[in-house]
């Protein structure tokens, strides 16, 4: 049996062509364009049609994913940023969504104004254990009701306040999910993953101009970060050796980590005389994903200038290199699609690389500091610790073709951050990486033949350790 799987990306339309071997999917073909903007249902056609050259008979089924026009983009209201804000961040992410802001507490006009500006295609509102909080949700359907613009809102937060919400938003396309913080300790994101996920499928491809790609594929076109999210998952589930790794997709505006494993494990292990860790927040998900916006090869280029100049800097030879570094980095969101030939060029990509990939990394992971209560010292963890998580899988364009030994020396997380913080990295990574660049078309395959795609996902050894 063969199938094609199609990505549709913000630059490139990919496809591939898979057949199904014994235990294995192997792919006979790719392709990839430029992405048609104008009428994405084009490039999609066009790499269709090239890598079902030589297959007699009708069309393979056709799976398709999609990051085009922005992806999804979705704002997130809560209330306590570190309760019901994070776990709205959170269920967002790993619905595949863009994360355009988040908003904390009660929604000022400022904040209304700056929702119109953005005009999200979802509003996640969460707010409120089950049978807790109500003036917060109260005084922010006020703010939402005042809007000028009528974006979805999946409302995930106190149950008791759902048929307030849903009277008082008629105007708007609401839809009711459970909450997302039932309790402090019980995160409950899926049904809210699952609405977003529907409203997308619903509504949101004919907006993306995805209906004439819709109709030609098998099962609805999905975001690719959730493709990527659940290839994650089933990996991680099912390939031997495979349970914790950390997955690093660099673009060209943002820079995606996924990471499994680590969700319980506490800063210092069991270490005999050590302070008692104290867990800060709703606990860790098995799988996580971050964003980060502002990292990217080419139209965050020069936003990586002001993020990373501390890590950037001392990698320049001197200061003139420096301020020509910076001249081609602040170039680069005018010509998304320059593709270096040389040095400079070549080793200033490497720079950016290495810092949306440290970065990026660095912000994905917890942190762990002692502080001194009145019973002692206690250490307070935030977030996920992967200090046993040494498999690093690179995908992407660049780290895909990026020459290596010129890199890997460029990979050096922080241990400490601004803070003092201790960041919870392990010491050092087992490198794969994804040299064909079929990461995201594997991920597609996988909604066929989700075990079969995860035991041929596309990691080559390339370094014992980094």
């Amino acid at each position: 049996m063969n199938l094609i799987a199609v990505d549709i990306g913000s630059t490139w339309t990919k496809a591939a062509l898979f057949a199904r071997e014994e235990e294995r999917v192997v792919c006979r073909r790719r392709s990839a364009v430029p992405t048609t903007t104008g009428k994405l249902s084009d490039g999609f056609d066009a790499v269709v049609e090239d890598v079902r050259t030589g297959v007699d008979g009708p069309c393979p089924p056709i799976v398709c994913s999609s990051s085009a026009k922005g992806g999804l983009a979705v704002a997130a209201v809560g209330i306590v940023p570190d309760l019901t804000l994070k776990m709205a961040h959170r269920t967002a992410l790993s619905a595949g969504a863009r994360i355009e802001a988040v908003f904390s507490y009660e929604l000022t006009s400022a904040d209304r104004a700056a929702l119109e500006t953005l005009a999200p295609d979802i509003i996640l509102f969460t707010g409120g254990t089950d049978g807790g909080n109500t003036e917060f949700i109260k005084k922010n359907v006020a703010v939402l009701r005042e809007l000028t613009i009528r974006p979805h809102i999946v409302f995930a937060g106190n149950r008791t306040m759902a048929d307030f919400v849903s009277r008082e938003l008629s105007d708007f396309p609401v839809v009711v999910a459970e909450n997302i913080l039932p309790d402090l300790n019980t995160p409950n994101p899926e049904p809210a993953r699952a609405a977003i996920r529907e409203i997308f499928i619903g509504s949101i491809t004919h907006g993306k101009g995805l209906d004439d790609v819709s109709r030609r594929t098998t099962g609805p076109v999905l975001p690719t970060p959730l493709v990527v999210y659940e290839y994650v998952k089933i990996i991680s589930e099912t390939v031997p050796g495979r349970r914790e790794f950390c997955l690093v997709d660099i673009g060209g505006a943002t820079t995606d980590v996924y990471s499994t494993g680590g969700a319980g494990g506490l800063f210092g292990g069991a270490s005999s005389g050590a302070p008692p860790v104290v867990l800060k927040g709703p606990p860790e998900p098995a799988i996580r994903r971050t964003v980060e916006g502002d990292l990217g090869m080419r139209v965050s280029a020069a936003a990586v200038l002001a993020a990373r100049e501390g890590f950037l800097r001392p990698l320049c030879s001197d200061d003139d290199d420096w301020t020509a570094f910076c001249a081609y980095a602040r170039s680069l969101p005018d010509r998304p699609d320059f593709v270096t030939s040389g040095d400079p060029e070549a080793r200033w990509d490497r720079m950016l690389a290495a810092a949306c990939l440290t970065g990026a990394i660095e912000r994905h992971a917890g942190r762990a500091q002692t502080v001194y209560t009145s019973d002692g010292a206690v250490t307070l963890q935030s977030g996920i610790n992967l200090q046993g998580t040494e498999l690093l899988l690179l995908s992407g364009g660049f780290l895909s073709s990026v020459e290596m030994p010129p890199f890997i020396p460029l990979m050096r997380c922080e241990r400490l951050d601004s803070t003092g913080r201790a960041i919870l990295l392990p010491a050092s990574w087992q490198i794969h990486r994804d040299a064909e660049n079929t990461l995201t078309l594997f991920a597609g395959a996988a909604r066929v033949w989700p075990e079969h795609a995860a035991l041929s996902a596309p990691a080559s050894r390339y370094a014992e350790v980094v």
